[in-house]
């Protein structure tokens, strides 16, 4: 349990942008050459990973109550999501809009 005197922008519940809320942890200026780089080398694998992500996370025991709602169509919408939100993050870490597409 959090101290209630503790202020919720402490979690990051603010009007930062990512680049901002990242820098802060960029010590070293590596962050974007590091997530290049991983990025192309998952390229071949990104929709699979989302796959077997969320996979897993429908398959987990409190997930039964609500395993009705993946569809076909929604698990593939969802997969899709996933797979995109990955290579903007991967392809930008500074941008705004992988932190939006988290969001959402």
């Amino acid at each position: 349990m959090l101290p209630a005197d503790l202020p919720d922008t402490l979690w990051g519940e603010d009007n930062r942008s990512a680049r901002e809320r990242i820098a802060v942890y960029d010590r070293d200026g590596l962050i974007a050459a590091n997530y290049a780089e991983l990025g192309a080398s998952i390229e071949g694998f990104v929709e699979e990973m989302a796959e077997a992500f969320w996979q897993h996370f429908i398959d987990l025991p409190h997930m039964r109550p609500h395993r009705h709602v993946f569809t076909p169509d929604y698990l593939q919408k969802r997969i899709a999501r996933t797979t995109h939100y990955t290579r903007v993050k991967f392809a930008n870490p500074f941008d705004d809009e992988w932190c939006l597409i988290a969001a959402r």
